[in-house]
């Protein structure tokens, strides 16, 4: 008898979850679609569904099955997971609320103006869908998809992803909703420093800074005000901040005395309070924080507003990373007229995404990616502000942990041209177990050169003049960070053993190497890294932005038993 219920508890919990399951699928793409019609029959199919898992899941026979041998795990495991499912379940209706209130505009007033109250009612439905997923996240915690059987460790893997996907966005946009009234000026006028970062002349926070504007923020309106080049920010000569330790054997002077040289530094808010202190010297007028961006965002935002027209011509999702980063240059011998180009081109953008046009679905989907691919960043000087942003990609602070490896691959230009405009690059990390404690860490990174052959057709402001490179080259400089109290053990560039110099910075060390690509080359860079005793978490790499959309960080199963 006993057996039989037990069968049936089963066989209902395993057809429920695949009900489930399919409903979650089509829930996600209907939330990313702003289907908020679909997104609710969805909602309630997966709340009936994962509710029904969960109670065939819970009872005296199931828990009696988590002990029996070979089969113990597996039906823990499933309790968990059912249990956890159905605690995310219940809040779905929060997250079509939202869904709701983005899809109909309602974000936006007629003016193109934030509506502050609609956002600060979102500030329940968000705290409760992030206080069930975190509860759900204490359900799985022992759940380990490596250690059960077949199709399931697949599937539990696939929802633990997941379910670490919400936890972190529900929290940051419970944290987002709470503190975006203060910052567009819910309690008094706010001044901005906008940086758009130019990736054509990479740099480790994006790139050189190739527009540079001050936004005006109060009652939720946002306009753009004064717009120039980074001269137009740049301070008097000398430093406008002392030089933290190792930071000049690091990056050199500069970091702290030229504008445009700032984004050396990959921890954005070094970055970005250096910016602030040049601005503030050179404007004569003080700043509440800075928001940086690229043109490859820009672009992003075009499928969201559509094509637009500025600075005489229309532009296009598909066409504009390379009217704002390629084009200028090319048309243009005067670099101030490629100014000039690249500021028209870019405020017609931002006007467009600051009126609300088009799809507004869309562009909070767009401005998501973009801040975690590390291209939309935000910092302020207020330090309760900051505070409640620290650990959220928008801050963008050098990732540091002691539960497991942080290494990150920084690229700087050293052609002091828009070369890497053509450049592409990526990576991954693998975990190669633990020795003694301390686990072992494999970064690699994939960098090309898709410079056209006819080198001699482009312009020297493109290609550079031949004084760093021969022209058509792009050289950079490489900068490997360790995890906290680990080190760079090994590195390869095409298979060959290589040298490095290195140094420390923010308390970590930091191996360096120029590395130079003729026009179609590719280059492998392999570094072995080992993590500090007790980092045995899973290992994540970053890198620097490019001129392609994509990630910019990737995750590994740590092997540490």
């Amino acid at each position: 008898m006993a057996i039989g219920v037990l069968a049936y508890q089963v066989v209902r919990t395993g057809l429920s979850l695949r009900t489930a399951e399919t409903a979650s699928a089509r829930l996600q793409t209907q939330l990313t679609e702003g289907d908020v019609d679909g997104a609710g029959q969805s909602a309630r199919e997966l709340q009936r569904s994962a509710g029904t898992a969960h109670r065939h899941s819970d009872g005296l026979l199931w828990h009696a099955a988590t002990w029996l041998p070979w089969l113990g795990d597996d039906a823990a495991a499933v309790r968990d997971l059912s249990a956890a499912l159905d605690q995310v379940a219940v809040v779905a209706p929060d997250g079509i609320e939202v869904l709701a209130a983005v899809a109909d505009g309602r974000l936006r007033t007629a003016d193109g103006a934030v509506d502050l109250e609609v956002v600060a009612s979102l500030q329940a439905p968000l705290s409760r869908l992030a206080e069930a997923s975190e509860r759900a996240s204490a359900t799985v915690a022992d759940v380990e998809p490596a250690q059960l059987v077949g199709e399931l460790s697949g599937r539990a893997e696939g929802f633990l992803d997941r379910l670490d996907a919400l936890t972190s966005g529900s929290r940051g946009a419970a944290t987002a909703v709470d503190v975006l009234p203060g910052l567009l000026g819910a309690d008094g006028a706010r001044s901005y420093l906008l940086v758009v970062q130019n990736n054509a002349e990479i740099r480790s926070t994006g790139g050189l800074p190739g527009s540079v504007a001050v936004l005006e923020a109060e009652d939720g309106r946002v306009s753009l005000g004064f717009q120039g080049a980074a001269k137009d920010f740049q301070g008097p000569p000398g430093s406008y901040a002392d030089l933290l330790p190792g930071e000049r054997e690091v990056f050199g002077p500069l970091l702290v005395r030229d504008f445009r040289d700032a984004g050396f530094s990959p921890d954005f808010p070094r970055a970005a309070s250096l910016w602030v202190r040049h601005a503030e010297a050179a404007r004569d007028r003080s700043f509440d924080g800075v928001l940086s961006l690229d043109p490859v965002t820009l672009a992003q935002v075009l499928r969201a507003t559509g094509p637009i027209e500025a600075a005489g011509e229309q532009l296009r999702p598909d066409t504009a990373v390379r009217q704002l980063l390629f084009e200028p240059y090319a048309r243009f011998e005067d670099p101030a007229r490629q100014d000039l180009f690249f500021q028209a081109a870019a405020s017609g953008i931002l006007d467009a995404l600051l009126q609300a046009r088009g799809d507004q679905a869309e562009l909070v989907r767009v401005l998501a990616e973009s801040t975690s691919q590390r291209r939309l960043q935000f910092w302020t000087p207020d330090g309760a502000v900051q505070d409640r942003l620290d650990g959220f990609a928008v801050a963008g602070a050098l990732p540091s942990s002691e539960e497991r490896p942080e290494v990150g691959f920084y690229l700087d230009d050293a052609t002091e041209a828009k070369i890497q405009f053509f450049s592409r690059h990526d990576a991954e990390v693998t975990s190669r177990g633990c020795v003694d404690g301390r686990q072992l860490v494999e970064a690699r990174m994939s960098v090309e050169s898709r410079v056209p052959v006819a080198v001699d057709e482009l312009p020297p402001y493109v290609t550079g003049n031949g004084s760093k490179a021969p022209r058509g080259d792009s050289r950079m400089l490489l900068r490997m960070f360790a995890p906290e109290g680990g080190e760079l053990t090994g590195l390869e560039i095409d298979g060959e053993p290589t040298r490095v110099s290195e140094g420390r910075v923010y308390d970590r060390q930091v191996s360096q190497r120029t590395i130079q690509l003729e026009p179609g080359q590719r280059m492998e860079v392999v570094a072995q890294f080992t993590g500090a005793p007790g980092q045995t978490g899973d290992p994540r790499l970053q890198w620097t932005p490019s001129v392609a959309w994509g990630p910019t960080q990737d995750v590994a199963n740590s092997r540490c038993e």
